[in-house]
């Protein structure tokens, strides 16, 4: 059975200003059924963020909690480029990676690398580069909303 992601109720409040309820097994079907039914490229990546968080804690334990994926999403505010050319897919990895936007856990990285990566791979074309690149931008991102 398909797992629900009701975005409304556990990203909305606070965060995405959209409500929807989003189907998807996996990463294809979530990107599938969003860009179905929001036009928004903010509200796009706020659900696409939000799933794919709320998969890939399920799939691969990364210990999400509502609260950790509220401020996955929330980061979409101080992304500076066109928010459509954002890996969403990196995006929550780097953040996993760089432990909430603090600094790079090498055995995160080393853990996602070895066991993540390799059963991605159908769901994207991402490479250990991309993971350290986004990493760092979460790093990045964190001081700039910080000083806000």
């Amino acid at each position: 059975m398909d797992h629900e992601i009701n975005v409304y109720q556990r990203v909305s409040d606070n965060v995405c200003n959209v409500s929807s309820t989003i189907f998807g097994k996996n990463v294809k079907d979530i990107y599938s059924n969003i860009n179905k039914s929001i036009h928004s490229p903010r509200d796009k990546l706020c659900l696409i963020l939000d799933g794919i968080s709320r998969n890939y804690n399920e799939r691969f334990d990364l210990d999400l909690d509502n609260n950790t994926i509220k401020d996955i999403v929330s980061y979409i505010d101080y992304i500076k480029k066109p928010l459509g050319y954002i890996n969403a897919i990196c995006f929550v990895l780097g953040y996993v990676i760089s432990t909430g936007g603090i600094e790079i856990d090498n055995n995160i990285f080393l853990d996602i690398k070895s066991r993540i990566l390799p059963m991605i791979q159908s769901d994207s074309r991402i490479n250990e580069a991309d993971l350290i690149r986004y990493t760092r931008y979460i790093i990045n991102l964190k001081k700039i909303k910080n000083k806000k």
